[in-house]
């Protein structure tokens, strides 16, 4: 289990580091408002909380799909859809729920509204990236071996005999 759990915070911190890049350069302000969360105001320390973020909902990935994923294929269609579902649950609903909330109590904490498209394409590109890259950091030997095709392992081989060097040294003969 906490193997899955690290393929998923590596995979996560992989695709948050690329649709953060995606989201910086979309919404410059957005990084100062994440960082406006830990009471701090600079762009690198809001890419840190975005990068926390990716890193805890890739873990959440691990823990769910665990046995699903087998392949980096594979892995990255999950992906998408876990991207997408992310994307739908996090930033559309409870956000945008809260709107008028943070407008009034914490309007330094509002974050400035991005296009659509950039928030979807974002998130596809988080799902794509964790869900191959946590295959190949899970291991495909760990999923192949839940589903009972385990490849053979290297010790498990039997190791050619080896030829006695001495016996073909012509030296030897006389």
């Amino acid at each position: 289990m906490w193997r899955s759990v690290k393929a998923g915070a590596l995979g996560g911190f992989l695709g948050g580091t690329v649709s953060g890049i995606v989201l910086a350069v979309a919404g410059r302000d957005l990084l100062f408002q994440l960082a406006q969360l830990i009471g701090v105001s600079s762009a690198p320390a809001g890419f840190v909380v975005y990068l926390v973020g990716s890193a805890a909902v890739g873990a959440l990935f691990g823990v769910l799909l665990r046995d699903s994923v087998s392949n980096p294929t594979g892995g990255a269609v999950l992906g998408v859809v876990y991207g997408a579902a992310v994307w739908l649950i996090g930033p559309m609903t409870p956000l945008h729920a809260m709107h008028e909330w943070w407008a009034r109590y914490a309007p330094q904490l509002l974050v400035t509204p991005l296009p659509l498209r950039v928030t979807a394409m974002s998130h596809g590109i988080y799902g794509v990236l964790l869900g191959a890259s946590y295959s190949l950091f899970f291991g495909e030997t760990e999923a192949a071996s839940a589903a009972g095709t385990a490849p053979v392992q290297a010790a498990e081989v039997a190791a050619p005999p080896s030829e006695d060097v001495e016996a073909h040294d012509p030296r030897s003969a006389a």
